[in-house]
């Protein structure tokens, strides 16, 4: 069997990925195999090959995860692989296929094919927009056992956009809070103190100021801020000066820019500033380093808090 997971929003994805181990936990209890493979990783054929071949004396159920499933590294042989093993027809073989991107940038169109075809099960994670996006916020507010007013609901939007990611960092710092979250406490909950200390540690990194880098990324650490936190935020922030600089070139006014990226005037307003002081191939290059952070800590091959000093004195 094949569950194909994919799409940009990483926090919804993850959340699904999550949800489908869960489930597989619950229904087998006591016979049950999960693998995590990385994609990415020089060896993940090897490793994909032994967990499909494993055979259980109690046909027991094994649930294999295959994250970044296009990488270069794996996506022609992955594809060899779950067709050798005839996964789609295995009952006792499920492969979790795990594709934090859009179907453009999966580089291999057989393996997306096969991954994408009738009979597997697929869901796509792209950004949620507008009434959906608002019923999709409002499930989780209620989760937290919040309740909010509406204009401070509308006054979240304009500073949170359509990141899940961000929304659940929101929405956490407004749970600590409790009650009925009224505008008041949006503005002085939902601060750009946050964003403005993670601006900072991006511009010290980026313009390789190593002690104020490590300085102002020990201080949030110490501050007890969670490293994937800041690894989502400073994801976010290069995400966003790509996204306004990539317009910005294009010669699109401001309020074009807003309308298609759905950022807030302000936010375009000061990356577009910020922007002129660094090199496109440099953000992008750092974005990709970031990707490979993030991927290795969600298989628990690396320390994400000592990746992210690493990232520092690099």
């Amino acid at each position: 069997m094949i569950i194909f997971l994919y799409g940009p929003d990483q926090y919804r994805l993850k959340q699904n990925v999550d949800t489908v181990i869960a489930g597989y936990r619950a229904k087998h209890p006591s016979g049950f195999n999960i693998f995590s493979i990385q994609g990415s990783e020089s060896g993940s054929l090897v490793s994909l090959r032994d967990a499909l071949g494993r055979t259980s004396l109690f046909q027991e159920v094994k649930l294999v995860i295959l994250n970044n499933p296009f990488h270069s590294n794996s996506a022609e042989g992955a594809l060899g692989l779950l067709q050798e093993f005839g996964v789609q027809k295995d009952p006792l073989t499920v492969v979790l296929l795990v594709h934090s991107g859009t179907q453009k940038e999966a580089n291999n169109k057989d393996l997306f094919s096969y991954a994408n075809a009738a009979g597997n099960l697929i869901r796509k994670f792209d950004y949620l927009e507008g009434a959906e996006l608002e019923r999709w916020v409002k499930a989780e507010i209620k989760k937290r056992n919040l309740s909010i007013q509406t204009t401070a609901f509308r006054n979240l939007f304009s500073r949170v956009g359509k990141e899940s990611i961000q929304w659940m960092q929101a929405l956490d710092v407004l749970a600590n809070y409790g009650g009925t979250i009224t505008p008041v406490e949006v503005d002085r909950l939902i601060h750009a103190q946050q964003e403005s200390n993670i601006f900072e540690f991006v511009d010290a990194v980026a313009l390789k100021d190593r002690p104020k880098a490590f300085s102002l990324l020990y201080r949030e650490l110490a501050l007890g801020r969670d490293p994937y936190y800041i690894l989502s935020m400073i994801a976010y922030q290069l995400r966003t000066m790509l996204m306004v600089g990539d317009s910005t070139a294009r010669g699109l006014p401001a309020p074009l820019i807003a309308k298609k990226t759905g950022l807030h005037p302000f936010v375009i307003k000061k990356m577009s500033n910020a922007i002129t002081r660094y090199k496109v191939e440099d953000l992008k290059l750092a974005f990709s380093r970031l990707s490979d952070l993030d991927l290795g800590a969600k298989s628990g091959n690396l320390d994400l808090q000592d990746a992210l000093f690493s990232l520092v004195l690099a």
